[in-house]
């Protein structure tokens, strides 16, 4: 497949109910946000959702980072709360955090520093 100019999809990945609000990629592995209130880990070789958080967020997913220090970890944020997942879970629907950060503001970008 050639781009044929601006607008062109190389891939589409389909899943989410809404708009999808942000977006991580690292290598193979993407990331997603949506205003459907899930967060989703896609491969991209097979363009297939591996992972799903879902019946966690109060709002729509604002933000979200894949670990460049530590793959086991996923971070999201909605309503104002970065959450944290260990993508160690069993389970293509994850439905628990394991830590919650409340800031209080709107949260429109994710880094974690190397140390945590």
């Amino acid at each position: 497949m050639e781009p044929t100019g601006p607008g062109f999809a190389f891939r589409v990945l389909h899943g989410h109910r809404g708009e999808v609000q942000c977006l991580d990629v690292r290598g193979d592995v993407a990331a997603s946000g949506c205003s459907d209130r899930t967060a989703r880990l896609w491969d991209l070789r097979t363009c297939r959702a591996t992972r799903c958080m879902s019946d966690v967020f109060k709002d729509a997913v604002t933000a979200v980072h894949l670990s460049r220090h530590d793959e086991n970890f996923f971070y999201t944020a909605d309503d104002g709360c970065v959450k944290e997942f260990d993508l160690r879970m069993d389970g293509l629907i994850l439905r628990q955090s394991v830590r919650s950060f409340p800031l209080g503001d709107e949260v429109n970008s994710i880094d974690v520093h190397p140390a945590g």
